[in-house]
């Protein structure tokens, strides 16, 4: 008697939780403008800090996921007591994090430059878009909720982003290993680096044949 096989039924979901309000939350729900991939890309806002938000995320069905990511700005996080927190509920509960240092504009900046100034802080992050902006052309300032811009300036650049944040955030562990030959990274004092790059790699993105 032939045996019937039972095929499980593959996850195609990627959910994405950020408690970015307004340029996370606009950014990723426009990637499938310019952009196919395999997975359906759930995007989901939360007014947590980090370790809540991790937190947030182990507690949810896991089957119904291909993948979990949190989404956060380090900011403040370590000093305040929630990166770490984070970190290791992450690591406890499969959880996959992205985080930006110090803030979500400087993966904006990948976009624009394939070197990005480490030592740029959250409040240079503005002016050295708008410059980046301005020498491409383009006379409209950043704004947060302008998913215009957005669509315009960077969702098209996301692949490229990904090759030079990669690139910038790989040259800062090289260069601790060289000296700590460890695997304790200090991501709070790695100014103007994002790991952002590891979420778009993950969601197997295609350019839209027509773009």
């Amino acid at each position: 008697m032939k045996r019937i096989q039972k095929f499980k039924k593959e996850r195609d979901t990627i959910l994405i939780l950020t408690n970015g309000k307004q340029t996370e939350k606009n950014y990723f729900k426009s990637l499938t403008s310019n952009y196919e991939t395999m997975f359906k890309i759930e995007v989901k806002v939360l007014n947590k800090q980090c370790d809540e938000l991790v937190n947030y995320a182990a507690q949810l069905d896991k089957s119904s996921y291909n993948q979990i990511w949190c989404v956060f700005d380090i900011d403040d996080s370590y000093t305040e007591g929630h990166l770490i927190r984070a970190i290791k509920l992450a690591k406890q509960n499969n959880i996959m994090i992205a985080y930006s240092n110090e803030a979500f504009e400087v993966w904006l900046l990948y976009h624009l430059s394939n070197s990005v100034n480490l030592n740029l802080t959250r409040r240079t992050y503005i002016k050295e878009l708008n410059s980046l902006l301005q020498n491409e052309g383009y006379n409209r300032a950043y704004k947060k909720n302008d998913v215009n811009l957005l669509k315009e300036k960077f969702i098209s650049n996301a692949l490229i982003a990904a090759q030079n944040a990669k690139k910038s955030y790989q040259k800062v562990v090289a260069d601790y290993q060289k000296t700590y030959h460890n695997e304790n990274y200090p991501i709070w004092d790695w100014k103007s680096t994002t790991t952002v790059y590891q979420l778009i790699e993950s969601l197997q993105l295609k350019l839209k044949s027509n773009k």
